[in-house]
């Protein structure tokens, strides 16, 4: 019978957002709703895979934890009997401290990774708060944004912890996860850290101890080995990049990168991790529809999923990388000069020249598309230019007969009023003619009539007509006044 393959499937239950409100103690709903369907889950792996399916449940017990919510085993206490429904399913708890910190000044969270003494102080409050909320010590460690370093190490292995779940093989360096946020310190490269279960050597958490047997075993989680194509110097050739194979992912990288990862010789595990927020974010369903690939997978009746303190009893320390075999058919020269990279590069490194040829295929496929597609465009642009140059052709002869027509009316309508202007002279010569002609016809008649008619005498003026007559006397007056009195102007008349 084959044996199993070891699935870790981690689950770290903290609050929805990463910078958390200080003066809001909420609930986490994500872990609260991811409650609802973890049933669900655990079915979906059982049928898939005809094993029980175990789970690790890390929780944030942490500084930031105990400001907010008034103390760091806020979680345990607020979720004990949801806490106890899934260990009575065989799920196992862990912790998974972050390094936030309060920073006045600028009045919000900042990621301190670069106070070794601060992510000290972090883990320690955690395993702490572990062991008295369930009086037991902590045997899971997963530490916040995959920050790793040797002296961490060195103290959960010290502080009895047997497995730990942070490191994410084949990533660089980097000065923070999210750029919006405030960060200090480095987190550390995880570039040469194995893809398979080690215990790290005191001097450096990335470098396996063969010489140990016991105590801590880092158990990482599963990478993904991308492959982009690049142009130098005109040589088409393909750059592999490690990332971690998250279960939120695109569908379709997730499957591609899955079944690289399951064709390995060399596999040992798979071990996935995501946030207890999930539930609450648009990628909930690209989630579901990797969890659904990852159970109909041909090797799915292999697969175990099992907690991080059950996959650490089965799996076994390995002293030499599995990916360090080489090929004895293909000169290491003659494969390292087909990558980018050389011999750094990660599809070099794990023997990904089927998976490049299927990339470059593709991408040689989706060129020969490209250009099919700009040659029926190319061929349509040119009927439509010939269209429009047709167009233009009729255009200018339409142009040119209106210019003609509008000669041709142009010199007629000079024509016209040439004629016109000389109509309009002959017409007043006929008119002045008229004029003197009837002018000499009347005039004589005119002059027979006034003398024909008797002169009438002249009417005399105003003056003549009734003289002034002279001042008369005072005694005339009054005779003459005496002539005209009303009475006898009555009589009169």
């Amino acid at each position: 019978m084959t044996k199993p393959i070891p699935v870790v499937f981690c689950v770290d239950i903290e609050p929805d957002p990463r910078e958390v409100d200080r003066a809001s103690a909420e609930s986490w709903a994500g872990f609260e709703k991811l409650m609802l369907s973890v049933g669900r889950i655990r079915e979906t792996f059982e049928a898939a895979t005809g094993r029980p399916a175990h789970f690790t449940w890390s929780l944030r017990m942490d500084p930031q934890v105990a400001e907010v919510w008034g103390t760091p085993a806020w979680a345990a206490e607020a979720y004990e009997r949801e806490l106890a429904e899934l260990t009575g399913e065989g799920d196992e708890l862990g912790v998974h401290p972050h390094s936030w910190r309060w920073r006045d000044p600028a009045g919000r969270w900042v990621s301190d990774q670069g106070d070794a003494g601060w992510v000290a102080h972090c883990a320690h409050t955690a395993l702490d708060s572990y062991r008295e909320a369930f009086g037991r010590p902590c045997a899971a460690y997963r530490h916040g944004d995959r920050a790793m370093t040797t002296r961490l190490a060195r103290l959960i292995d010290d502080a009895g912890v047997q497995v730990d779940l942070t490191v994410e093989p084949g990533l660089p360096g980097t000065f923070g996860l999210i750029p919006d946020e405030l960060t200090t310190g480095w987190i550390e490269s995880t570039v040469t850290a194995p893809t398979y279960p080690y215990r790290p050597s005191r001097d450096d958490f990335r470098i396996p101890d063969p010489a140990r047997r016991e105590g801590l075993l880092m158990i990482p989680l599963t990478r993904g080995l991308g492959i982009d194509v690049e142009v130098d110097r005109g040589r088409v050739r393909p750059r592999g990049r490690w990332d971690t194979l998250v279960l939120w992912d695109s569908p379709e990288r997730f499957r591609g990168w899955l079944f690289q990862r399951l064709g390995e010789p060399s596999l040992t595990h798979l071990a996935f991790a995501i946030r207890s927020h999930l539930p609450l974010s648009a990628e909930w369903a690209w989630f579901e529809a990797n969890l659904a690939e990852l159970c109909r997978h041909p090797m799915a009746r292999e697969f175990r999923f099992c907690t991080a303190s059950e996959a650490a009893h089965e799996v076994v320390p390995t002293a030499h990388s599995p990916e360090g075999q080489v090929d004895a058919d293909a000169p290491a020269s003659a494969r390292a000069g087909l990558w980018a990279g050389g011999a750094e590069d990660p599809g070099y490194i794990e023997h990904a020249e089927p998976e490049a040829l299927r990339v470059l295929s593709k991408v040689v496929a989706r060129h020969l598309e490209h250009a099919d597609e700009l040659g029926e465009r190319a061929r349509d642009l040119a009927e439509r230019l010939g269209a429009a140059e047709r167009s233009l052709a009729d255009a200018r002869a339409a142009a040119a007969e209106v210019e003609i027509r509008a000669s041709a009316e142009a010199a007629s309508a000079g024509d016209r009023a040439e004629r016109l202007d000389a109509a309009n002279r002959e017409l007043q010569a006929v008119c002045e003619t008229t004029t003197w002609r009837a002018h000499d016809r009347v005039l004589p008649i005119l002059r027979a009539v006034r003398r024909a008619i008797p002169r009438r005498r002249k009417p005399p003026s105003a003056s003549e007509a009734h003289p002034i007559p002279p001042r008369p006397e005072a005694g005339a007056l009054a005779h003459k006044l005496d002539r005209h009195r009303p009475e006898d102007r009555l009589g009169a008349c």
